[in-house]
């Protein structure tokens, strides 16, 4: 025998030691993480259902009875032929012209923007044009029960709200004071009747909801010419809601939704990855590219066999501790106590895969990220009680005027004729803060999510004021504030004239750019403190702007 055939025997051994060894160790790396991670997946799955969480989706009863979806049917498809008008956009119902008063609009003559001295026609125009839909829309809010579909959209429902706010301020303007309490009906309707479903996404729409229909109220209760029974049925409208007892749904809803995530994206064919000539292509322009795309396959079928369940457990892990958070919070009584609670303004974070599309999906909800003023699902809720008790209390205020003649010193003069108790701020438990401006106006406010007492100020800074419909930036006070004084809003007025003819003077008729004639009706408010022009003597105003 040949040296060189006695050396590659011991060789040819050892491979076929080597080898499968090596296959051995593969099949072990591919499938005991599997197996390891599957097997948590399990066990958490049992651990969740001993403890009585859900985690699938048929176990949550969204369906609704077929008079609900007839009676919401119409109302969802008024709002979405409504979108994109410009009155429902722009209209600010609480325009603060000082930081504790807000504009009448309906009172004035003159609807003056920044883009045109009377913008009333393009508003009666707009709404000319939905009056059938709108009057059907409100009639069928009127019955019991109804339920938007959750399918149609979030739009629907915001823009058929803001139409039917825009039509209360139209209709007092016009004097149609009968069709003005249709409307204020059904915008109580929508706050005190629609249940959305447990997603978060709908509650945070239902939370603005209120926020648009309690403006429209404010508008509303400027004018004396209301009678009892008007104001006792919405009264009672307003005190139905109740915004809390929800919210831990909304955490187990999340759970099941995507924990059905994760499974579909097992069950679903693995996408189809670039072609060789492309990943060749890559290799001279951006290599890096071309290694992910390259690699993109074996990470797909690593998240199926193994991120996939890693992202179930922190997917029950997370949403369980969210969950228990949010029932230790609806017990409390105020927000004070409610914030002081782990969890509820600082909730559990997700820890499964941060690459994934159910991370994503996760770090997206509502209650993870900082909307408006940094708010979350519980901190919307108590503001939205918040208003809810602040409309309750001027209803009854507005009642006890037209029975007494004037308004009362104190708000337990309210109790129990007109309040079945005292009106406490859901923000500290105290009650809510009233004083008398006037013989025929008042200003009532509550402390609002920082628990500080600002004196009713709406806003820090007015320069601040947006244009565009999004709202009054960092709010201090929850406030029902006073109508603005004849002296000050006209010196605001007097400030957006000189704006707009300088604006007109400055670009010509060919570079002047169209501007929406539902553009903001008060402007920048710093000019009320900060402007040297002096105010002109204010015409006397058809309408009576006393609360």
């Amino acid at each position: 025998m040949s040296p060189n055939s006695q050396n590659s025997a011991p060789k040819r051994l050892r491979w076929k030691v080597v080898l499968p060894l090596l296959a051995a160790g593969l099949a072990i790396a591919i499938f005991a993480p599997r197996d390891k991670a599957r097997a948590l997946a399990q066990a958490t799955r049992q651990e969740l259902r001993a403890q009585g969480f859900k985690l699938d989706l048929d176990e949550f009863n969204l369906a609704a009875s077929a008079t609900a979806r007839s009676n919401g049917q119409n109302p969802i498809l008024t709002g979405r032929q409504v979108r994109g008008g410009p009155p429902y956009r722009d209209f600010d119902l609480m325009r603060p012209v000082t930081k504790t008063s807000a504009l009448v609009l309906w009172n004035e003559d003159k609807l003056w923007s920044d883009s045109a001295e009377d913008s009333w026609p393009t508003v009666q125009n707009e709404l000319d044009l939905q009056q059938i839909s709108l009057d059907a829309a409100c009639r069928d809010l009127s019955e019991v029960p109804f339920r938007f579909d959750p399918s149609s959209g979030p739009m629907g429902v915001r823009f058929l709200v803001s139409a039917l706010a825009t039509r209360v301020v139209l209709d007092l303007h016009n004097s149609n004071r009968k069709r003005a309490f249709t409307n204020l009906f059904a915008l109580a309707r929508v706050v005190s009747s629609w249940q959305p479903e447990p997603l978060e996404t709908a509650w945070m729409l239902k939370f603005r909801c209120v926020t648009s229909a309690e403006r429209a109220m404010w508008q509303a209760l400027q004018t004396d010419t209301w009678i009892d029974s008007e104001l006792l049925a919405l009264q009672r409208e307003w005190a139905r809601p109740e915004f809390f007892s929800i919210l831990p749904e909304t955490a187990a809803l999340a759970r099941a939704t995507l924990l059905d995530l994760c499974a579909r994206t097992r069950q679903a064919p693995p996408a189809r990855g670039p072609s060789f000539r492309q990943i060749a292509s890559e290799l001279f322009t951006s290599p890096d590219r071309a290694w992910a795309d390259l690699t993109s396959g074996m990470r797909q079928s690593s998240y199926r066999a193994h991120g996939s369940y890693e992202d179930e457990v922190a997917i029950m892990l997370c949403f369980r501790e969210r969950e228990l958070d949010l029932r230790r919070a609806i017990k409390a009584a105020t927000w004070a106590e409610m914030s002081a609670l782990p969890g509820v303004t600082n909730p559990a974070p997700f820890r499964g895969d941060s690459n994934s599309m159910v991370a994503v999906a996760v770090n997206n909800r509502p209650f993870n990220f900082a909307s408006q003023r940094g708010a979350s699902l519980p901190s919307r809720a108590a503001e939205a009680e918040t208003r809810r008790r602040l409309t309750l209390c001027a209803l009854a205020l507005k009642r006890y005027r037209l029975a007494h003649n004037q308004y009362p010193a104190m708000l337990a003069q309210l109790v129990p004729e007109f309040l079945q108790e005292e009106p406490l701020d859901f923000m500290d438990g105290r009650p809510l803060r009233y004083r008398l401006v006037d013989e025929n106006t008042f200003q009532l406010y509550s402390v609002g999510l920082n628990g500080l007492d600002d004196q009713g100020q709406m806003t820090a800074d007015l320069s601040l004021v947006p244009r565009g419909g999004f709202g009054v930036p960092d709010e201090l006070d929850l406030a029902w504030p006073r109508p603005a004084s004849p002296a000050e809003v006209e010196v605001v007025r007097t400030e957006t004239e000189r704006r707009r003819h300088r604006f007109d003077d400055v670009q010509s008729p060919v570079a002047r750019p169209v501007r929406s004639p539902g553009a903001r009706i008060v402007t920048s408010a710093n000019s009320l403190l900060s402007t040297n022009t002096p105010a002109v003597p204010p015409a006397p105003s058809r309408r009576s702007n006393s609360q």
